[in-house]
C-alpha cells in the first residue's frame, strides 16, 4: 500500500507544478498582448483634451495630474480623475496595485497607458495592472 501511495503522489506532482505555474503566471505577470508603450501616442492633459476623441479604441499614453480620486462604496471601483478624463480600477484588479491607489495617486503627475474607451460618452482607460501607471514628478 505504501508503494501505491508513493506512485499516486508522484503522479500528482506534475499536476501540482502545472497548477502552481498557472497561478503564478496569472497572478504576478501581465497576461496581455505585448505593447510597446514608448511608441504609443502621448496625450498631455489638459492641453490636448480635444484630441482624445481621435483615439477611441486605440492604445495611448496620457500624461497629466490626477486632481480628484474616490472609491465607490458599493462597487469598490477606484476612480482617478484628470481634467476631462478618468481612469478606473475595478475591484477585481485592485490586488495588482499599490494599497489604496485613490490616496497614493491623488494630486500626483502621472503617465498612464491603455486603450481609451467611452462610457456614457466620456473617455476613460480601465487600468488592470500597476505597470499601466507611473508617477513622473
Amino acid at each position: 500500500k505504501k508503494s501505491i501511495l508513493m506512485v499516486s503522489l508522484a503522479a500528482l506532482i506534475p499536476l501540482f507544478i502545472i497548477s502552481a505555474s498557472y497561478f503564478v503566471a496569472n497572478r504576478f505577470f501581465i497576461p496581455q498582448k505585448a505593447v510597446d508603450v514608448k511608441s504609443l501616442p502621448l496625450i498631455s492633459l489638459p492641453e490636448d483634451i480635444k484630441q482624445i476623441n481621435n483615439y477611441i479604441d486605440k492604445h495611448v499614453r496620457i500624461k497629466g495630474t490626477i486632481y480628484d480620486t474616490h472609491r465607490h462604496a458599493k462597487s469598490n471601483t477606484v476612480f482617478l480623475n484628470f481634467v476631462g478624463f478618468k481612469c478606473m480600477i475595478f475591484k477585481n484588479s485592485l490586488r495588482n496595485f499599490i494599497r489604496q491607489p485613490e490616496k497614493y495617486y491623488k494630486f500626483k503627475k502621472v503617465e498612464v497607458w491603455g486603450k481609451i474607451k467611452t462610457y456614457k460618452g466620456e473617455p476613460e482607460i480601465i487600468l488592470n495592472y500597476q505597470n499601466q501607471i507611473k508617477i513622473i514628478e
